[in-house]
C-alpha cells in the first residue's frame, strides 16, 4: 500500500486489479473500509470483472458496509453497464436490509444511464430468486408489478409461492413478450423453467388462475405443451428420473393443451398423457 501525491490510498493486486478497499469488504470488516476512506481511497475503483466494493458488499450482505460506502460517495446507480446494478444483486441474495439501505440512499432516483428502472430490473432478479419479503419491499417502493417492458416478474418466477404473491399483487397471467410467450411458456421450458421441471405446483397455480394454454408463441406458434414436450423428446434420458417433466406435460395435457410433433400426436383432451 502506498500513497500517491494526491493522498489517495493506491493499490491493485494481481491479475483481478482487486483494490485494498475490495479486500477489505470480502472479509467484512468496516473498520478497515471506513480507515481506507479516511485516508481518501477511490470508492469507485473497479476490478478486472468491473465489479466496485459496493457490488461485494451487496453480495455477501453486509448492509453497514454499503451505507458507509455510500456515505463516502459510491454510486449504486452505474453510468455504464460494466456489471450489474447493486440493487438487483442486493435483492437477488435476498438481502432485505441491504436493499433498504439502497433505496433510502438513492431518494427517489431509480432510472440508470439506459432510462431502464432499476426497481424493475431488481423485481425480475427476486421472483427468479424467490425472496417474497425483498419482493415486497420494491413493489411498496413503486417497482411495477407488471414490468415497464414485455416482460414480466410473474414470467420469472421460480416457485408457485412466489407466483401466488406476485398474482395477488396484480401480475397479468397472461401477459406476453414480444415472442408472444406467456409466464407459462417461461415455466414449461429447460432454461429458464427448470424451476417448473423441479416444481410442478408452479405450472399448477398459473393454470388455476387462469393460465391461458392456447396461447401461441410468435415464431414456432408453439404452446406451453409444445415447449415441455420439446423438452421431453429431445433432451430426456430414459434413465433420468423424469418424473418432474412428466407431471408438467400431464399439467399441461389435462387442461386442454394440443401438440403435434413429428409422427408422435398429442390430442386435445384431459385425463392423461396420450402419445400415438
Amino acid at each position: 500500500m502506498f500513497f500517491n501525491g494526491r493522498g489517495e490510498v493506491d493499490i491493485v493486486c494481481g491479475i483481478m486489479q482487486t483494490s485494498a478497499l475490495i479486500q477489505a469488504v470480502q472479509v467484512g470488516n468496516v473498520d478497515i473500509v471506513r480507515l481506507l476512506i479516511n485516508l481518501n481511497v477511490n470508492v469507485q475503483h473497479r476490478d478486472i470483472g468491473g465489479r466496485s466494493a459496493l457490488w461485494y458488499a451487496a453480495v455477501y450482505g453486509y448492509s453497514e458496509i454499503v451505507k458507509v460506502l455510500l456515505m463516502a460517495g459510491a454510486n449504486p446507480i452505474p453510468s455504464n453497464d460494466s456489471y450489474s446494478h447493486v440493487l438487483s444483486t442486493a435483492a437477488r441474495r435476498g438481502s432485505s436490509e441491504t436493499v433498504k439501505v439502497i433505496i433510502d440512499h438513492a431518494g427517489g432516483q431509480y432510472t440508470d444511464f439506459l432510462g431502464r428502472n432499476i426497481l424493475d430490473d431488481a423485481l425480475l432478479e427476486v421472483a427468479a430468486a424467490g425472496h417474497i419479503k425483498v419482493a415486497h419491499i420494491l413493489l411498496e417502493t413503486g417497482a411495477s408489478i407488471n414490468g415497464q417492458t414485455t416482460v414480466s416478474p410473474l414470467m420469472y418466477a421460480h416457485n408457485a409461492e412466489m407466483a401466488r404473491y406476485l398474482i395477488q399483487k396484480g401480475a397479468r397471467i397472461n401477459k406476453t413478450t414480444f415472442e408472444n410467450e406467456t409466464a407459462l411458456h417461461y415455466a414449461s421450458r429447460s432454461n429458464e423453467a427448470e424451476r417448473a421441471i423441479m416444481d410442478p405446483m408452479l405450472v399448477k397455480t398459473l393454470l388455476l388462475h387462469g393460465a391461458d394454454i392456447r396461447i401461441q408463441e410468435k415464431y414456432c406458434s408453439e404452446s406451453a405443451l409444445d415447449y415441455a414436450l420439446n423438452e421431453f423428446f429431445m433432451y430426456c434420458n430414459p434413465d433420468d428420473d423424469n418424473e418432474g417433466l412428466e407431471n408438467v406435460i400431464s399439467l399441461l395435457y389435462s387442461a386442454g393443451g394440443v401438440f403435434f410433433m413429428n409422427d408422435n400426436t398429442i390430442s386435445k383432451g384431459h385425463g392423461g398423457l396420450m402419445v400415438g
